[in-house]
């Protein structure tokens, strides 16, 4: 088993893993702007989101970080992984930023 990490500077680039593997995407994130990260389409059963938290960037109250997505790829086959940044109570109209990449389970 290894971890591929992903960052938003590989938005919209395709990436190969193995059954097993874990997947992190680490995306900036100011939730105290209400701006937060969210997957923005079901990853069905290919991979299988383990863990979503955020990491501040340091220790000042209302500052910036880093949200982070785990995934475990739990079976072979292909699969679009999307996220927006929005504010969920404004819906869709407030969405700001969109990231998205494809993982190829092998």
């Amino acid at each position: 088993m290894s971890t591929k990490v992903i960052t938003q500077t590989d938005n919209n680039q395709s990436f190969n893993v193995r059954v097993g593997d874990e997947i992190v995407i680490h995306l900036e994130e100011s939730p105290t702007t209400g701006y937060r990260w969210a997957l923005d389409n079901a990853v069905g059963d290919i991979l299988v989101l383990q863990n979503d938290g955020f990491s501040p960037a340091g220790s000042g109250v209302g500052g910036g970080g880093e949200r982070t997505f785990t995934f475990a790829a739990q079976k072979a086959g292909s699969s679009l992984v999307g996220f927006k940044l929005w504010r969920e109570w404004e819906g869709n109209n407030s969405i700001t930023n969109r990231f998205q990449i494809a993982i190829n389970v092998n």
